[in-house]
């Protein structure tokens, strides 16, 4: 079993756990957090990947949803994908009073989907979002539709998105290297912003690598996979953490299940 540690510790003591992952936050998913062996590491940044139809947005919702509530905190939801509208619709199967949260201030839920704004302007209103919230967790749905727009810029367009003088770069990225040091700066203002953070991604299921980009695995302080399983009657997908830095995890293959039962969507048991 994980060392359990209380917010008790002196802050210096906090802040030196928290970085080590030692510090934990109830994940909201129930089983997940004996996977875990004691919850989601606190801060931490961690990749959620999987192919279509293995429940990754409701696996996201959920973290954010009853993660925020069963913690007594905050979180932010920010898909690219799907209306606001739509994610509360497909959350009523499953009991969550989605809008009672919103109401007490415990959960937010903003989209971009179909939008025409630059990347640079996005993130800015995300980062605003933020500030202004002030979250504890956060959900990005997905960062495969987040990069997609980077194939919509210029080089130039890239470099000054970075705070690189294009005068004095010499050079004009294209292709890999654009989603590469973009990502890595991503990663980076995320890992400044001290939340605990779920970024969902594509997992592509004739390839190499852990996501459409082929970084975002590595960049990342924890890696969860959701495969596809149509062969099972009473499950829909499994669930394996591939990495999980600073913690003790285990490191099998669990079935999930959906079920109505309590609110919850995601259950973790044994395979």
């Amino acid at each position: 079993m994980a060392p359990k540690f209380t917010r008790e510790e002196p802050a210096e003591k906090q802040e030196e756990l928290k970085r080590t992952g030692a510090v934990r936050v109830k994940s909201g998913i129930p089983g997940l957090d004996e996977v875990l062996e004691g919850g989601m590491p606190e801060r931490h940044v961690i990749l959620l990947t999987g192919g279509p139809g293995c429940g990754k947005t409701i696996f996201g919702m959920q973290f954010a949803a009853r993660g925020a509530k069963e913690n007594g905190g905050k979180a932010l939801f920010v898909s690219f994908e799907q209306p606001r509208e739509e994610l509360v619709e497909q959350c009523l199967q499953f009991g969550w009073d989605i809008q009672g949260l919103e109401a007490k201030g415990a959960l937010k839920i903003i989209s971009f989907a179909g939008t025409s704004l630059h990347i640079a302007r996005i993130w800015d209103a995300v980062e605003k979002e933020i500030s202004a919230f002030k979250p504890d967790r956060l959900v990005v749905d997905s960062l495969s539709s987040l990069t997609v727009h980077l194939d919509l810029m210029t080089g130039v367009e890239i470099l000054e998105l970075l705070g690189v003088d294009t005068k004095q770069a010499g050079f004009v990225p294209t292709g890999d290297a654009v989603t590469r040091k973009t990502l890595m700066e991503l990663f980076k203002r995320l890992k400044a912003l001290r939340l605990t953070s779920l970024l969902i991604t594509e997992l592509p299921e004739n390839g190499a690598g852990l996501s459409r980009d082929g970084v975002s695995e590595f960049l990342a302080d924890g890696v969860i996979i959701l495969r596809y399983s149509p062969e099972s009657v009473d499950s829909f997908s499994t669930l394996q953490v591939r990495k999980m830095r600073g913690i003790r995890h285990m490191r099998a293959a669990f079935a999930t299940e959906l079920s109505e039962d309590g609110g919850a969507s995601v259950q973790v048991k044994p395979k």
